[in-house]
Order: structure tokens, then sequence, then C-alpha cells
């Protein structure tokens, strides 16, 4: 039996990286990530060294490799850009018409939501958040709702660690509330 590894382009071998990053439901270990995409050890180190530098992937505070900012704005930009727009604003707008409110969809990145894509209602005063916005995920009913779908304990540790200030007379700034409510 032929033990040789295919030898892939450097390329490719870095479009599989950020793309079972990207997959990983934790950051990953080099080794790990290295056995996984059959790529010898120093050349992965050889590879996060251009990709680090260029904020496609990052190292987390245990060195572990998790996907960088660029590969999420790339995400992001995917979504907004995507042949399916159309589709999506379609179905927002006639979410809107029937519940008489501005809806969108937004995700997780970091400790912020931002907004990919939006409808607003035909109210004549409302708070505009166009596309691409981001709000600290503790100030938004988007941000509450997501955290709401974390475990327990990665919600805990979250909200345990957030830096609260108040945006508004009403905003919660208690922790023992906020993680009362929402975790």
């Amino acid at each position: 039996m032929n033990n040789v590894k295919k030898k892939g382009s450097s390329v490719e071998r870095v479009l599989q990286i950020v793309e079972v990053l990207a997959k990983s439901a934790k950051p990953m270990g080099v080794i790990d990530l290295a056995e996984t995409l059959d790529i010898p050890v120093p050349s992965m180190y050889r590879l996060l060294n251009q990709l680090q530098p260029l904020q496609f992937v990052q190292l987390d505070l245990h060195g572990k490799v998790t996907c960088g900012k660029r590969t999420h704005d790339l995400a992001l930009d995917l979504w907004k850009n995507s042949p399916f727009k159309a589709e999506r604003l379609a179905i927002l707008q006639q979410l809107s018409a029937k519940i008489g409110e501005s809806v969108g969809i937004a995700v997780l990145q970091d400790l912020e939501v931002v907004y990919i894509d939006r409808v607003i209602s035909d109210w004549p005063v409302q708070i505009q958040l166009p596309t691409g916005t981001n709000i600290p995920i503790w100030a938004c009913a988007s941000g509450k709702l997501l955290l709401t779908q974390l475990a327990d304990n990665k919600c805990e540790r979250i909200v345990e660690k957030l830096s609260l200030q108040a945006l508004t007379t009403h905003t919660q700034t208690d922790k023992k509330t906020t993680h009362d409510v929402h975790c």
C-alpha cells in the first residue's frame, strides 16, 4: 500500500483550513488541524503563520486556531450578496406587512449582533438599523434571543464577562437580572 501523502496546492490547503475551522464548533489545536487535513505539522504551522497576519485565522488565549475577522467578514459578504437575497427580502417584507413591525435577520459575531438583512416597517417614527449594523449583544432583542439559544453554561460565562453600560434609561445593567432573564 502506498502511504505517500497527496500534496495539494497551497491555495487548496489554505481553503481547506478555513473550511474546517468554519465548520468546527470550537477552536482547534494545530496538531488536530494538521491531522484532520492530512497536512504535515511543519507545513500547517507555516500556512497558519501566513494566514494569521492576514486575519483569516487567529489564535485564542489557549493557542488554538479559529477563524479570524476577515473570514467572518467574508462569510457576511457572501450572505449579503448571495443569489437568495431577493427571496429573503421578499419573505421579510411579507412578514413585516403581516405583523406591522420591522423585521430582520441577525447573527452573533463575537459579543455583537450584526443585522444582515432588514425590512423596515412603515411607522412614521422608528429606529433605523441598516444592514451591517453592529449592536452589543445585551442591548437589543435579537442579541438577547441569541443568548437564550446558547448552552446555559456558555450564556452564563458570556453574561458574567460583559461590561454592561446603560444606553437608555431602561437599559438593564444588573448582571444577576440579565443572567436570570436570558440564560
